[in-house]
């Protein structure tokens, strides 16, 4: 070989060493989970990055229409206790609202707990993901 082909080849080299190290993602282990770091020269030539980055969790819809029934009849159940332990609402045994209270008191706590963590995912909080509701 002469010294033009050797230059030659030792620049091939480089450039696929150049090229490996673009390419080159580092995994790392976190108290989290995994996660990537994403190469800078990919975000510079405009790449999309979704399929690199974490997705967004779908939205448990049948998960969140069951956490809104149970707040809104909780809702519900501990107003209309309320009325009638107050005396708005007249009738002979009012101390039938004590057990409407403390069902209206069930239903509302676990509805709102999921209704909460779904709105609070759903406006794009840190911390909050849809990934945390019990799903059916």
């Amino acid at each position: 070989q002469t010294e033009r082909d050797r230059q030659r080849e030792t620049e091939r080299y480089r450039l696929r060493a150049g090229e490996r190290e673009k390419k080159k993602i580092v995994n790392k282990k976190t108290a989290m989970g995994d996660y990537m770091r994403l190469d800078r020269q990919r975000r510079k030539e405009g790449e999309d990055m979704r399929p690199y980055g974490r997705q967004r969790a779908k939205a448990p819809l049948r998960a969140i229409a069951y956490a809104l029934f149970l707040l809104l009849a909780g809702m519900s159940m501990t107003g209309m206790a309320v009325l009638l332990l107050s005396g708005h609402i007249q009738t002979k045994h009012w101390d039938r609202a004590y057990p409407l209270l403390m069902v209206g008191f069930l239903l509302v706590i676990p509805g709102f707990y999921v209704s909460r963590i779904a709105f609070y995912a759903y406006c794009g909080r840190s911390g909050f993901s849809y990934d945390d509701i019990p799903t059916f």
